[in-house]
């Protein structure tokens, strides 16, 4: 292998022999080398014969111009490189005042002393040590001149009730500027006090403790972001006239500066400060074809072909469609998975032995199969749980947010979970409804696997987004709403007849596939056909049942006992002649069967030549039928290549 590198290096350079480099016999016996090298890259049961169509999904990532496509509305999916920021906090140490960079003006911290808003005791006491004018904790992180900021702070009250929040602009020296956003809150009642600078908010989060943002842009010549809690007197004075006495004391916890214009749920930082990223759900405009990705690999997965779906949930964004019990939804919460800050947060309330949850009823009929999908992630809250309730049954799972594993499920639904980053999940759970009654649908964010009840603190949950409750056995993908149902139209991808003439043979010839199936998710699907109309075609696909399977004619799936991977799978078909007795091999993913087509070979193929289509990623010609499957590669072979090629042709 070494001297057939060596020869492409000689060649790559020029002339080998003009220069002396290398001898004719050296030639001679590099070129030998090569050959043999060639021979161990490709083994003798390889194709011997181009594809006289190829169509590489996967690695072109376009849409070849044979192909005709429709799809007549917009559609999401995901391009592997986008993202968005998401969590973001760069303040160091947010929960412990006690430690550098953190510095006090004649205060004292003391670290983990009373219980924070997530119920942990890592709040931290705020005492004035040495009387004096101006009294506070503050951090100073490097900074952007001319950008917006919001920083964000948790205080509740120990014995002073007035504490004056800051965000200011200032020199690399700690040199004051300007003032970005400042507010003054008596903490007890979480009223303001004197007068507002920039956008401060103030948010009651229970037992006493209030969030306090504070948002505005940065001065133009701003090297640093100063932010400070300070004491201040009942006119919201921050530097009083009169000081302060010793032993006055705040509660304070959690405080974030984030570089945007608004807050964002709390992120916990040690010693260094954090800025996390979230792949962005795309949306394809109508009669645009889908490349889709792995959200959290980036690899390409292909062409995504979907049957037409609608999503039954008209505020799939916001939730807006549920009612809480024993919670809060709390909106714009967290960024989601399409980059914008829109995911809400299932917060419960205090209750004691109960469940937290949200249920809504969604027009659902009886005795159809529906599937409810929803992007979850982890907050302070392990477990999502999806309940459909129909009849007199209720269907449950549970989805653990911090590993990615589906937990217990009652009366055995289908589910699936997908993670899609950053934390963020897709979970969903398939039901076929009863005959009789009004279905519902529930979310529960709970403290354990297959339990709904436990003690609320007021403040913890996992957040939410994205919900979809549509008719199918399986999980589509994401159709937004926002006030009424929408559907997203079918994919349509084909290769009309007058085009397909120049690249098949219809006497014989090999079709192969590469495609990804999920058993989870109960996909049936074809992955392409060639064929003249519903009765007369060649499909290639997989299902459950039969477990892979050709279709040559209308008589029926034939069963080629091969098994689906979850996965990537790769399908390949050969046909040669019109005989009944002439074998039809069939492989899948290495594995080889024949079968004997009894029905005179493939004879449409040849009966009907001018009215043969390729259809790409379902395998009947009415928009009924189609299916849902990412094709990676299609290729046809003029030639009925043999059972040893097909099969090495199909091995992963």
């Amino acid at each position: 292998m070494t001297k057939a590198r060596d020869l492409a290096n000689l060649i790559a350079a020029g002339n080998p022999l003009a220069d002396g480099a290398i001898s004719v016999s050296e030639i001679s016996d590099l070129t030998a080398s090569a050959a043999e090298l060639n021979q161990l890259d490709n083994t003798a049961d390889l194709p011997d014969i181009r594809p006289s169509l190829l169509l590489d999904f996967a690695n072109s990532k376009t849409l070849d111009p044979r192909i005709t496509f429709t799809r007549g509305s917009t559609a999401t999916y995901w391009d592997g490189k986008t993202t968005a920021k998401a969590e973001e906090n760069l303040i160091t140490y947010s929960q412990n005042t006690t430690l550098s960079p953190w510095a006090g003006s004649g205060t004292t911290s003391t670290a983990n002393t009373t219980t924070a808003p997530d119920g942990t005791t890592t709040a931290n006491t705020i005492e004035i040590t040495t009387e004096g004018p101006y009294r506070n904790v503050a951090q100073s992180p490097v900074g952007l001149a001319s950008t917006a900021y919001t920083a964000s702070v948790y205080l509740k009250k120990s014995n002073w009730d007035y504490v004056r929040v800051n965000m200011q602009s200032r020199t690399s020296g700690n040199g004051y500027i300007d003032t970005i956003s400042a507010r003054t809150i008596n903490l007890s009642d979480g009223t303001t006090v004197g007068t507002d600078e920039g956008t401060p908010t103030t948010t009651d989060v229970g037992n006493g403790w209030y969030r306090v943002t504070f948002s505005g842009t940065s001065a133009g010549t701003a090297q640093t972001i100063f932010v400070d809690a300070s004491f201040a007197d009942s006119t919201g004075n921050g530097a009083p006239a009169t000081n302060i006495a010793s032993g006055s004391e705040f509660f304070i916890w959690g405080f974030q500066l984030e570089q945007r214009s608004s807050a964002t749920a709390y992120t916990a930082t040690t010693s260094s400060p954090i800025v996390k990223y979230q792949p962005v759900l795309q949306t394809a405009a109508s009669g645009e074809a889908r490349f889709d990705h792995d959200p959290v690999t980036g690899e390409s997965k292909g062409l995504l072909i979907e049957e037409a779906r609608t999503n039954l949930l008209t505020q799939s964004g916001d939730l807006s469609n549920f009612s809480t019990s024993n919670s809060s939804l709390i909106t714009a919460a967290v960024v989601a998975p399409d980059g914008t800050l829109s995911g809400n947060k299932i917060q419960e309330n205090t209750t004691a032995s109960i469940s937290h949850s949200m249920v809504t009823f969604p027009p659902m009929s009886a005795s159809t199969t529906y599937t409810l999908s929803l992007f979850a992630k982890k907050a302070e809250r392990d477990y999502l749980a999806l309940n459909i309730y129909s009849g007199s049954t209720s269907y449950w799972t549970w989805y653990n947010l911090s590993n990615g594993t589906v937990g217990t499920a009652t009366n055995s639904p289908p589910t699936s979970m997908e993670d899609v980053g950053n934390g963020w999940y897709r979970c969903s759970i398939t039901v076929t409804t009863a005959s009789t009654g009004t279905p519902n649908i529930a979310v529960y964010s709970c403290a354990q696997n297959g339990s709904l009840s436990y003690d609320g603190d007021g403040y913890s949950g996992i957040y939410v987004w994205g919900a979809q409750v549509e008719v199918g056995s399986f999980p589509t993908s994401y159709i937004p709403t926002s006030g009424s149902t929408v559907t997203r139209a079918v994919d349509t991808a084909e290769i009309l007849e007058a085009t397909m003439l120049n690249y098949i043979n219809t006497i014989e010839g090999t079709f192969q596939v590469d495609a990804i199936y999920d058993p989870d998710n109960t996909k049936a699907a074809f992955a392409a056909s060639i064929g003249k109309d519903n009765n007369n075609y060649l499909g290639v696909g997989y299902s459950n049942s039969p477990s892979g399977y050709y279709q040559p004619t209308h008589g029926g799936d034939i069963n080629s006992g091969v098994s689906p991977l979850n996965g990537k799978n790769r399908i390949a078909i050969s046909w040669e002649g019109t005989s009944g007795t002439v074998p039809v091999y069939y492989a899948m993913n290495g594995e080889i069967s024949s079968v004997d087509n009894g029905d005179g070979g493939i004879t449409f193929l040849a009966a009907t030549p001018d009215d043969i289509k390729l259809t790409i990623g379902y395998g009947t010609f009415n928009a009924v039928s189609r299916k849902c499957a990412h094709i990676s590669k299609v290729a046809l072979y003029p030639k009925a290549l043999s059972s040893a090629t097909l099969q090495a042709m199909t091995e992963a």
